[in-house]
């Protein structure tokens, strides 16, 4: 067996697990938490999905319907059973974007830049590989674990949003991922979810984002309006950023309880 699976299995003594994503999910937080789930079924432990911030009208909704992943909404720690291992994935603690589960039995698996010095029992942190979906995929190609139509679904279309469609932040790692998930997924469901990125309330934020893009040399600033979703923030983040000449976007929304910011 592939030593990280081991030493993640390793850690947990207990037969049911949460798989924590951050605030607000993208496709690649919940590609990376059903691989884990998963995987982790596979070896007899059960996990629970969990995350805060409401995914309704985003293609994050589209996609855990199509696919039909079960994820549970919670609001803070103290809805989590304390004596459960958690594993974090797509994000790390002490971030903002993620509730704190006051646990001692944590583990990371994330591709960002690793967050200060934060203990975890076992961390796989990859700031290099451009999809959290990238090293969840690389679990079961290395231990020869099967992978379901939906399973290579949802991988595929994380790695394809977090990496723009392998035109960003794009490792070996990923191309191989892609390539391998690429002949086993629904491409009906990737095109489905491809071709629905946008509500019409949506509109109305990249009209305001629009509006008041303000552009210092190559960086790019703009506002998508009061009270914008944090999902919709990063959508125009990453869309302002396709702006010829721009190498740093910066994107905003002030709410009730300060300033959102995508950059």
């Amino acid at each position: 067996m592939y030593k990280r699976q081991e030493e993640i299995l390793s850690y947990i003594k207990g037969k049911s697990v949460y798989v924590q994503m951050h605030n607000f999910p993208d496709p690649d937080a919940i590609a990376s938490a059903y691989g884990m789930k998963k995987l982790l079924e596979a070896e007899g432990i059960s996990a629970e999905i969990v995350y805060k911030g409401n995914i309704e009208k985003t293609v994050t909704s589209k996609m855990v319907s199509l696919l039909n992943i079960d994820i549970l909404e919670i609001n803070c720690a103290e809805e989590l059973d304390a004596e459960r291992e958690v594993i974090i994935v797509d994000a790390q603690k002490g971030n903002a974007n993620i509730v704190d589960a006051h646990s001692d039995k944590t583990i990371c698996i994330d591709h960002h830049p690793i967050y200060n010095s934060n203990k975890y029992v076992f961390s796989d942190i990859r700031p290099d590989v451009g999809a959290c979906a990238s090293i969840i995929a690389s679990y079961y190609m290395e231990n020869n674990i099967n992978i379901d139509v939906h399973m290579a679904t949802a991988l595929l279309y994380g790695i394809k949003v977090d990496t723009a469609d392998m035109k960003r932040g794009v490792t070996q790692l990923d191309l191989d991922m892609f390539y391998k998930l690429f002949m086993m997924a629904d491409r009906d469901i990737l095109t489905n979810l491809d071709s629905s990125v946008l509500h019409f309330d949506d509109i109305k934020a990249y009209k305001d984002a629009l509006s008041t893009i303000d552009i210092r040399e190559d960086v790019c600033f703009a506002c998508a309006g009061y009270e914008c979703k944090e999902s919709l923030i990063a959508a125009i983040c990453d869309f302002t950023l396709t702006l010829d000449g721009i190498n740093l976007s910066i994107v905003y929304s002030p709410k009730k309880d300060g300033i959102k910011l995508s950059i």
